[in-house]
């Protein structure tokens, strides 16, 4: 079918290739000489839904497939992006752009749908610190991940559950990311675990649901704590996900700088 590009056959056979002979699954898919790509994934880009054990829940683990590092030997980082959104291909994929584009392709994106999230049921849920912790566990089964560029993004309402886990003892991640997300101590723990942790704040002055001044309070306190902390004005329409360029520069920027203190 001309209408389908060599990327939507391969997410076909991955959903469909349960239905064909054992003979017919074993075959490995094509690869490209001189393609580096990290451990385990061996298309161009893909994702996948993977299942982890705490609460049976799913997750999109996400890979732009050909991975752009100094050295063949380097593994790819960890993006963990939290999001209240229905979680689908089409929400996949567009990470998979950003992962491509805003990152050179040297991240893969574990995409998590918090509790309520309609493509994940209504089974009991774990708290948000073990499903992002046993995600992490699940990803680094899968493939190897460089551990010290493990990072977390929270958007809009997903951001107070960032905050929270950048807030724990034993997080795995090394740096957080909050685009346009509220800011209340009330709803966090202590801040004194913020010490030494690296914050990156993007955030519109025009913005109406989240106020500016919550990313100024969060600044302010987090770094009273000992927490590196940058606040990064944008223009709203950067964040819109149809104004690709400027959203492509803010989130490589932010990496960039979560990347300069691991």
């Amino acid at each position: 079918n001309s209408n389908h590009d060599g990327d939507w056959w391969r997410d076909w056979w991955h959903e469909h290739k349960a239905e064909f002979p054992v003979e017919a699954r074993a075959m490995p898919y094509p690869t490209i000489p001189g393609v580096h790509r990290s451990a385990g994934f061996s298309l161009r880009r893909h994702a996948e839904r993977r299942t982890i054990p705490t609460g049976a829940r799913e997750y999109w683990l996400v890979s732009p497939g050909i991975i752009s590092v100094p050295s063949e030997s380097a593994d790819p980082g960890l993006v963990i992006v939290l999001t209240d959104q229905l979680c689908t291909m089409d929400l996949a994929r567009s990470w998979e752009e950003t992962a491509g584009k805003a990152w050179d392709g040297r991240y893969l994106v574990a995409l998590v749908g918090l509790p309520g999230c309609a493509s994940l049921g209504k089974s009991p849920e774990a708290p948000t610190g073990e499903l992002v912790a046993a995600t992490i566990k699940d990803a680094e089964s899968r493939t190897r991940i460089d551990s010290s560029r493990v990072f977390m993004i929270g958007e809009g309402d997903s951001g107070p559950d960032v905050y929270a886990c950048s807030l724990e003892k034993g997080t795995l991640a090394h740096g957080f990311l909050m685009i346009s997300s509220a800011f209340h101590t009330v709803q966090l723990p202590p801040l004194a675990a913020a010490h030494g942790r690296r914050y990156y704040l993007l955030h519109s002055k025009t913005d109406r649901k989240a106020p500016y001044f919550l990313a100024e309070a969060a600044e302010i306190l987090l770094k009273r704590e000992g927490a590196a902390v940058k606040l990064a004005p944008f223009d709203a329409a950067h964040n819109d996900r149809q104004n690709t360029s400027g959203r492509t520069m803010a989130l490589r920027q932010a990496i960039q700088w979560l990347e300069s203190g691991k």
